[in-house]
């Protein structure tokens, strides 16, 4: 097979899959957006701001719990051959996340009145926290089996489970929130009984995967490459969740309710790329790591990840406006504010993956728990710095500024220890288009909503025309494209028999 050929398919396989996951992970984040006409109607922004500080405060528990071992198990499974062994890989990993789940529901739940009080400064959210403890433990479970679905590609069976596990928290939410009148404490209910649902099934579709044997060599490595990620993913979470403790403190939560709200137009572009690319690109990348041609994938990787991150930014920025005043009360508008920035933030921040290959292929990780340190001090900085003076517009300023000085920080250090050559002319063609559009969209207002939003499509469906235009594609990636567009005929034919 020729090296053009064999890189092609690797990225068509990577397409392939990476699609069939961000399908699966859109559905399983899809909640949040499904139930947003619910929670705007059936919540005031201060409920939702309530809402967005406990689950926030979940996620760091689950994310500091999971001690880094879907990175452990992702690497160590790639050792083995045999398979065997790499279900006692698998086995492994499960006995230490087991134990770690454990010690965070101890401490939890120990702690449950604790956090009520020190971010709300009353001790009524008790059983908020309660909820949301229990259902990062599950989350925490749930890395194991994730991962198991990653490695052996079973994309389509994780869709379909997604599907129907997203069913369970939709109703059940619907049925807490407006039936029930539960407020929060039905949406954080229902979202406990969709971790529950998940992870018991999940572990009934791996559990010839999980023996009766323990690797303690593999139990060492999987510490010593996962450990080291712990004070790093603090430290995210710090920059990517403190802003809304500095909120709470400074304003309200009102502000906070408003600018969660902009926080999910952001995570939407973290569950259509980031998520997928999280889901795919470790598996992908170590897979081909001793292929001749392997650095041509990873330098490759990077203009392609761009070129749909930024065409995301564009959806999601530029048609945010209409879409809260379709969608949510008058009371939330003004969120759209700082929408934009918080969409370009998660842009950036999404492509991170496809340059962090080397810290994983050289067991390096301990400098990326540095750099996600380093991002923390500047963010926490930055909070104090603007958010008092400027509010959310302070908050989403300090955000974008954390993430661009830690992906170049991360770009810096993977350079360091393997050296890429990227298509830097490619790379600021797609700012350029980018950044045309964004201004046309964003600069002319048309008051009608109906044209403001058919105007807006018209110009984000212009990118890959313009890009067209400044010459951005190859002639390989043209050629392979026109004889896509040929046989495409013939493939709906076939489909349709």
């Amino acid at each position: 097979m020729k090296e053009s050929t064999s890189l092609f398919e690797k990225f068509r396989l990577t397409g392939k899959h990476g699609i069939v996951y961000g399908i699966g992970s859109i559905i399983e984040k899809a909640i949040t957006f499904i139930l947003l006409p619910l929670y705007t109607t059936r919540f005031t922004a201060s409920d939702y701001g309530i809402l967005g500080l406990v689950t926030v405060t979940g996620s760091i528990l689950a994310a500091i719990f999971t001690i880094g071992m879907n990175y452990g198990l992702l690497r160590s499974y790639y050792d083995y051959r045999d398979e065997k062994d790499r279900k006692a890989v698998i086995s492994t990993a499960f006995y230490i996340v087991l134990l770690s789940t454990f010690i965070m529901l101890v401490l939890g739940l120990a702690f449950s009145r604790n956090f009520s009080e020190l971010i709300f400064k009353s001790g009524d959210y008790r059983l908020h926290f309660i909820i949301i403890v229990i259902t990062s433990a599950f989350s925490i479970l749930n890395v194991v089996p994730f991962t198991v679905f990653r490695v052996r590609m079973k994309s389509l069976q994780f869709i379909i489970l997604q599907a129907v596990f997203l069913l369970i928290g939709i109703g059940t939410i619907i049925y807490l929130v407006n039936y029930r009148k539960w407020g929060v404490l039905g949406a954080l209910t229902g979202n406990l009984i969709m971790a529950a649902v998940s992870c018991f099934t999940l572990y009934i579709c791996i559990r010839k995967d999980i023996v009766a044997r323990f690797i303690k060599p593999e139990f060492k490595k999987m510490l010593l490459l996962g450990s080291p990620l712990i004070p790093g993913t603090i430290s995210v979470f710090v920059f990517t969740a403190i802003d809304r403790y500095f909120l709470n403190y400074y304003t309200n939560t009102h502000e906070v309710g408003l600018y969660n709200l902009a926080y999910n137009f952001g995570n939407i572009v973290t569950v259509l790329l980031a998520t997928p690319i999280s889901l795919v690109w470790p598996a992908m990348y170590l897979s081909v790591k001793d292929h001749d041609n392997a650095e041509d994938f990873y330098s490759r990787a990077l203009t392609y990840a761009l070129s749909i991150s930024f065409f995301l930014f564009l959806i999601f920025s530029l048609l945010s406006k209409e879409a809260l005043k379709i969608f949510s009360n008058e009371e939330f508008w003004d969120a759209y504010a700082v929408i934009p920035i918080i969409v370009l933030t998660y842009s950036i921040w999404s492509v991170r993956k496809i340059i962090n290959v080397a810290v994983t292929i050289k067991r390096k990780t301990q400098g990326m728990a540095v750099i996600e340190i380093i991002g923390a001090v500047v963010n926490i900085g930055l909070n104090f710095l603007l958010i008092p003076r400027y509010g959310i517009w302070g908050a989403a300023y300090a955000t974008l500024t954390t993430y661009i000085v830690v992906t170049l920080l991360l770009f810096l250090y993977n350079q360091k220890l393997m050296k890429l050559y990227y298509e830097w002319g490619r790379i600021l063609k797609l700012v350029a288009v980018t950044g045309i559009i964004f201004a046309a969209g964003y600069l002319i207002v048309i008051d009608d909503m109906v044209l403001s939003i058919v105007f807006k499509v018209i110009i984000i469906l212009l990118y890959p025309l313009l890009l067209f235009v400044v010459r951005f594609y190859t002639g390989g990636e043209i050629e392979k494209a026109g004889v896509f567009m040929k046989s495409l005929p013939d493939r709906l034919r076939r489909r349709k028999k």
